[in-house]
């Protein structure tokens, strides 16, 4: 075998903060031959990104770093900023987890990938202007010319990662390193970029560190896989053997942890508890010096449904398909038209007096409980917010009504007095749903409550709302890209796209019997990773 184009051995990194030293990777060591795809996995806090960082001495200043980096069997002194900058970009070539923070919103992508190229190459304007369009397409960019003065928040999410792989791509490196790429990515858009992954690595022999918490991923595209946790390594091994034949408990608790299956219940009977009928949601787009309406964005376009007592109706689609603006027009925090009724009483469309009793019984939990939690108030004062709101009980019974909703979400009632950010993302969302649930409501919307979270506290999330739906008979109505996932929770399915319902009817027969390409496209992208 040839030496290792990078070689980690004995890895150590701690942080320094407020005279505290926190160890983060443990003695870590891994090759990386060349024309090999070594997968890291675990989940967040197990030290992945931090690992791949040190590699190209990117860690921060508080940070102490033990053990040798090689590069082409030569020692690597991270220090050394000239030698680490030569290696960044013509070597090695990296790709962030969420492209919009890593691309710059004020520059086009032709300046941004022309930089790259004009620093490390010294090509000229004219040189980086052919190489930029010759990658855009080699990453598969519709018309590349006329995407090179666009931003990028004028770029779907899919083409910002395009983008982020030709800038990664630019130079040749030998060795790309992707962490998290396809993270916040539709199941159909992940599946693309995977196979431009796979095609790069076949075509041009490029190695590859890819880091995620996402077994089915690993499955798709790695050659080998090493598997961490609270910053060391717990197995390693080719992708067959440890996927068939897991060694560590920790490895088998991430495969099972993957969605798999139908919902085995039988289908709810209850009375309709929720109704929905030709609900709209038309956005306008103005133009002109006079800002006149030009034409209509159809977020939602005539949508009907019916919610069940007990039942957990799914509504599956991927970015732009509406789900998102049907869950705040149900919830009616977005003007819409048409007719939606709670026990068969209409729901007025504006006025927070009329409204008020409505939103006891409906409540929603968003998709970043990070960004839906109020960071100055105590974990107790978020969950008596709606107690307070609606002028339920006493101080002693909201306090009280707190200790037993952090109860029923499984964390401890002391807990009250700390800050969102003491919390973990999983513990985040527990407090969202505790504070939907401390109304007592009738009904719950889950807008993507899972899609930011490890797959191991995804399972238990799903088991928790499972037992909560069971004790109080609740209903859910439970939005995301993952059909999957969606099929594993929910009793009947609705699939969006562009705004429209395409496919309806059980969990079971979307999954066996679908109808539509659309459907069909999302169930094979989600078969894939199984």
């Amino acid at each position: 075998m040839s030496a290792p184009l990078l070689s980690l051995k004995n890895l150590g990194v701690s942080f320094r903060r407020d005279g505290v030293t926190t160890p983060a990777v443990h003695s870590l060591s891994l090759d990386i031959q060349p024309g090999e795809t070594v997968a890291l996995v675990g989940e967040s806090g197990s030290g992945k990104s931090v690992s791949a960082l040190a590699s190209l001495g990117l860690l921060p200043d508080n940070a102490d770093q033990r053990g040798q980096i090689s590069w082409k069997g030569q020692p690597v002194d991270t220090a050394d900023e000239a030698h680490m900058r030569s290696l960044r970009g013509n070597e090695i070539g990296m790709i962030f987890q969420e492209p919009m923070t890593s691309l710059n919103p004020l520059h086009t992508i032709e300046t941004q990938i022309g930089e790259s190229l004009r620093q490390h190459q010294g090509m000229s304007m004219a040189a980086a202007r052919d190489r930029t369009v010759a990658l855009l397409e080699q990453v598969g960019i519709p018309d590349p010319e006329l995407r090179l003065g666009n931003h990028p928040h004028e770029l779907s999410g899919g083409q910002r990662q395009r983008v982020m792989i030709a800038m990664a791509l630019a130079n040749q490196p030998d060795l790309l390193i992707a962490d998290e790429p396809t993270t916040a990515l539709d199941v159909t858009i992940e599946a693309q970029i995977l196979d431009l992954l796979a095609d790069l690595k076949r075509e041009s022999g490029l190695s590859m560190l890819f880091i995620t918490h996402d077994l089915g991923v690993v499955r798709q595209i790695a050659d080998r896989v090493f598997v961490m946790r609270d910053g060391k390594l717990v197995e390693s091994g080719d992708v067959t053997s440890v996927f068939t034949a897991p060694q560590a408990t920790y490895t088998r608790d991430l495969i099972s942890a993957q969605p798999d299956g139908i919902r085995p219940d039988a289908p709810v009977q209850g009375d309709p508890v929720l109704d929905a009928s030709g609900l709209k949601v038309h956005f306008p787009i103005r133009g002109g010096l006079l800002r006149r309406t030009k034409d209509w964005i159809r977020a939602v376009d005539g949508v009907d449904l019916t919610l069940r007592q007990g039942q957990t109706l799914g509504i599956v689609g991927e970015s732009g398909s509406g789900k998102s603006t049907l869950a705040r027009a149900i919830t009616r925090l977005v003007p819409s038209e048409g007719r939606i009724t709670l026990d068969g009483v209409a729901v007025p469309n504006t006025g927070a007096t009329a409204l008020k009793s409505f939103r006891r019984q409906v409540q929603i939990v968003f998709q970043d409980p990070f960004g839906a939690l109020s960071p100055r108030l105590s974990v107790g004062d978020i969950i008596a917010e709606g107690l307070m709101a609606h002028d339920i009980g006493t101080d002693a019974e909201q306090k009280q009504a707190v200790a037993e909703a952090l109860q029923e979400v499984g964390l401890d009632p002391a807990s009250a007095g700390r800050y969102p950010h003491e919390f973990s993302g999983g513990q985040r969302q527990r407090i969202a749903i505790a504070r939907a649930l401390i109304l007592k409501p009738r009904v719950i919307l889950f807008d993507e409550p899972t899609s930011a979270l490890d797959m191991t506290v995804q399972k238990s999330l799903v088991a928790l709302l499972g037992d909560l739906q069971q004790r109080h008979q609740l209903s859910y109505i439970f939005i995301s890209h993952d059909i999957a996932l969606i099929a594993s929770i929910s009793h009947d399915m609705l699939v969006m796209k562009d705004g429209v319902l395409v496919e309806q009817g059980s969990a079971e027969t979307i999954l066996t019997r679908p109808q539509q390409d659309y459907t069909r496209a999302l169930i094979t992208a989600a078969k894939r990773k199984s």
